[in-house]
């Protein structure tokens, strides 16, 4: 049963040993893994169905997940794929833009210097936990990257990611900046694609990572293209079945409040045939159906978090006809009734309000509840 919900990026947990800070990734920073996913053949319904994870997790971009989850994401990716740089390759091919808010900021920034003190800035937009530093000396700057708490994480898979997008910064500027990356571990086995993703200025068992370059290239240009701003891009037809699969789980948001969305109806939002939206569906490998169901499991715990609304209340607001089948499907995915949910929830302080064991998924396929791991928490706060 759902214990608790966060409506921040990150949250608080009591244990035995003191109270441990959650930090969590936005999930707009996990379009890349879906795309290496599709690339190897492997739909990313079917691999978060492995992990005992809701099929449509990755496509509420807006959405947080813990970072111990994502990591474990991100291990399994590699695993499946067989690819021991995945967290690398999955930068490789991102763009900032598909970084959401703090990719946009950037975007826009004038010059060198700006975009990094934005990037320092507004890092809080995708993920917690992560600390930038920029350093200046007379003639150098050094730009350091640090997660807060233990990872348990490979570094190939957590640290050097953000060495990479830190290098795609410098390299909006269009200019070959002579850059030495510094990574804080020893040299791994087949480093030469290392050498191919961050240059060939590598150093390793340094104090703690960064990129370290000229400081005049501070006052250099970004040579950027215009920016699409998220809500023009949100409009524009869905090409792909990333692209697709969310853009219905937006349509959802926007439409369930008013009525009971159907296929058809999100498929004409879209401008799009009812067909290709099935197809690019299956692509992923899930049906409207199960977003539908996904979409209303996660926000029934969010609105009984909140507090705001009385039962029958949240069940039109999700689009049931009447509180008694909204309880029924409550039932089903959390294994009690919301009633009881939100009497609980009432007795736990807001700080710690974070889902821990045993919560549960909803599987569509099979109609059973399934126990996740107790890293999963699930939150739609804005920074």
């Amino acid at each position: 049963m759902v214990d608790c919900y966060s409506k921040k990026q990150w949250a608080v947990q009591p244990t035995p040993q003191g109270v441990v800070v959650i930090h969590r990734i936005r999930v707009a920073g996990f379009s890349p893994v879906c795309r290496l996913l599709l690339k190897h053949g492997v739909t990313p319904a079917d691999f978060l169905k492995r992990l005992d994870l809701p099929p449509a997790l990755l496509l509420d971009r807006r959405a947080w997940v813990d970072r111990e989850l994502s990591f474990r994401i991100i291990n399994e990716a590699a695993r499946v794929t067989g690819d021991r740089f995945t967290g690398l390759h999955t930068m490789e091919s991102s763009r900032l833009e598909h970084l959401d808010s703090w990719g946009d900021a950037i975007l826009r920034a004038r010059n060198l210097q700006e975009a990094l003190d934005t990037a320092e800035r507004k890092i809080g937009h995708i993920v917690t936990g992560l600390r930038l530093g920029i350093e200046l000396t007379d003639r150098q700057v050094k730009l350091w990257h640090k997660y807060d708490g233990a990872l348990g994480a490979d570094p190939l898979q957590s640290v050097e990611p953000n060495s990479l997008i830190l290098k795609a910064i410098l390299d909006l500027t269009g200019e070959s900046i002579d850059t030495e990356v510094r990574l804080p571990h020893a040299k791994p086995a087949h480093s030469d694609e290392l050498e191919r993703l961050l240059g060939p200025r590598l150093s390793f068992n340094a104090d703690r990572a960064e990129l370290v370059f000229d400081r005049d290239a501070l006052r250099l240009p970004l040579r950027t293209h215009p920016v699409v701003p998220l809500e023009d891009a949100f409009s524009l037809p869905p090409e792909t079945p990333c692209e697709t699969a969310g853009a219905v789980m937006r349509i959802l948001r926007d439409l369930i409040e008013f009525e009971r969305p159907t296929a058809a109806a999100v498929a004409d939002s879209l401008d799009i045939n009812l067909r290709t939206m099935q197809r690019r569906l299956a692509v992923w490998g899930v049906t409207f159906e199960e977003l539908l169901e996904g979409y209303r499991w996660r926000k029934a715990a969010d609105y009984l978090a909140e507090g705001q609304f009385n039962i029958t209340e949240i069940a039109f607001r999700l689009g049931y006809s009447d509180s008694a089948h909204f309880t029924r499907a409550y039932r089903r995915w959390y294994g009690c009734s919301p009633g009881k949910a939100r009497t609980e929830l009432k007795h736990s302080p807001l700080e710690n309000r974070v889902v821990t064991p045993p919560a549960v998924s909803w599987n569509p396929a099979s109609a059973r509840a399934e126990a996740l791991p107790p890293v999963f928490s699930y939150s739609t706060a804005s920074p």
